[in-house]
């Protein structure tokens, strides 16, 4: 394959796995690790996603690490806006509840 021939998308998807790392805090009425656990298990379906550990935190707050294929990133940020517009509608008691999604 000559340099020429090689287009964006080329690089778009063949860049090695992303890492992002998620959280969720402020939650006083559900679980956190509950919350990102229902997140992952739902989007394990649609994603290729490898969890480097459980959702770990305390009571009120969780975070883990996800890698998912390099193309994917923007998608199941997509996703997890609307999961967390979801979790808030459902869950009104959780004035406060902050989703967090970054690259880590």
């Amino acid at each position: 394959m000559d340099w020429l021939s090689i287009t964006p998308t080329f690089f778009l998807y063949h860049m090695p796995d992303f890492q992002i790392k998620i959280s969720v805090d402020r939650l006083q009425h559900v679980n956190a690790a509950e919350a990102l656990s229902l997140f992952i298990t739902s989007m394990q379906s649609k994603y290729t996603l490898r969890t480097h550990a459980t959702p770990k935190g305390n009571g009120s707050y969780a975070e883990t690490i996800l890698t998912l294929p390099f193309g994917d990133r923007e998608h199941i940020r997509i996703d997890f806006n609307l999961f967390a517009a979801q979790f808030e509608a459902e869950h009104p008691e959780e004035k406060d509840v902050y989703f967090k999604m970054e690259s880590a």
